[in-house]
């Protein structure tokens, strides 16, 4: 008579490579250990042969991470739980015609792999065919869960130096900010931010499942300036220029005049600077008035003027 044997999947995915790459792997440890690669391709030969008398196995009883990780670890690959879709994987890689069902949300409905994209879960048959005409079917499930909901917030304006909180909404626990800028709190909602230009913040969300999603909030600081009252032209390398700063400035312009309301200096760069000389000459210790007009990304227009006092 003849002897049936009982093949188990893990025997059919993997080689003793599995077991040793790397240093010994205690979760691959199995009893009949695991063999050579040409051992590995003859039991699926063995198992798409059309003979009867060799049964599909699994491992039913899983271990603990303890037991597994330990001197003597416990042998055994635990496969029960989704035995379907390893032999699935393992008799299509030995199959020559493939049959996939539905096919309007695959992208290979005629090969061994396909990507798969339903909108909703969607149960898919495969019909394998191998050399020797013997055909099998198997069937796949694919779950598909709702993406997170995810909302940063609407793009605003605000002021330069000012503070304020972020209005972030998820309908999952886990979320965190990502941003270039300071933020008072990642996994917070409601972080305070004060960013000095204008910022995107990205909120981050991951459901129970793995599925990600994310939304981004821009924060556009209105154009503001800053003029200094005094500076020292002497080269002693503290203070010799008379710089404007600005953040968010589209369009500038400055004037400086001295006492006789005569011009001596003009610049549309809001990195231009004034050197305190005219036509290349210093100019004496005095006040000068300057007139700056300028338009931010928000398009407002402002006219401002004032006085610059040049010391030694």
């Amino acid at each position: 008579g003849k002897v049936a044997g009982t093949i188990t999947a893990h025997h059919m995915l993997y080689n003793r490579n599995a077991l040793f790459k790397g240093g010994i792997c205690p979760h691959m440890y199995c009893l009949p250990i695991l063999k050579r690669e040409q051992h590995r391709l003859a039991l699926i030969s063995a198992a798409t042969s059309g003979e009867r008398y060799f049964f599909a196995g699994s491992d039913s009883a899983p271990h603990t991470i303890e037991s597994k990780e330990s001197v003597c670890g416990c042998a055994g690959v635990f496969t029960a739980h989704a035995i379907t879709e390893l032999y699935t994987e393992i008799f299509a890689n030995d199959g020559i015609e493939y049959s996939w069902n539905p096919i309007n949300s695959l992208s290979n409905a005629d090969s061994n792999w396909t990507y798969a994209y339903p909108l909703q879960n969607t149960n898919y048959k495969v019909i394998i065919k191998n050399i020797y005409g013997c055909e099998d079917t198997f069937d796949v499930a694919v779950n598909v869960s709702p993406i997170p909901i995810v909302n940063a917030g609407l793009d605003f304006w605000m002021e330069y130096g000012e503070s304020i909180n972020l209005n972030g909404s998820t309908n999952v626990s886990n979320f965190y900010w990502e941003s270039n800028s300071w933020i008072s709190c990642n996994t917070c909602l409601n972080p305070q931010i004060n960013p000095e230009e204008t910022t995107l913040y990205v909120l981050n969300v991951t459901d129970s499942v793995g599925c990600k999603n994310s939304d981004t909030v821009e924060i556009n600081i209105d154009g503001s300036i800053f003029v200094p009252n005094t500076f020292t032209p002497n080269a002693d390398g503290n203070n010799d220029k008379f710089e404007i700063k600005g953040e968010n400035i589209k369009d500038f312009k400055l004037w400086i005049y001295n006492r006789w309301g005569e011009e001596i200096y003009r610049a549309s760069e809001i990195n231009a600077f004034w050197d305190g000389k005219y036509a290349g000459n210093k100019c004496k210790i005095d006040s000068y008035v300057w007139v700056i007009e300028f338009l931010d990304f928000n398009n407002n227009f402002k006219s401002i003027n004032g006085h610059v006092n040049l010391i030694e």
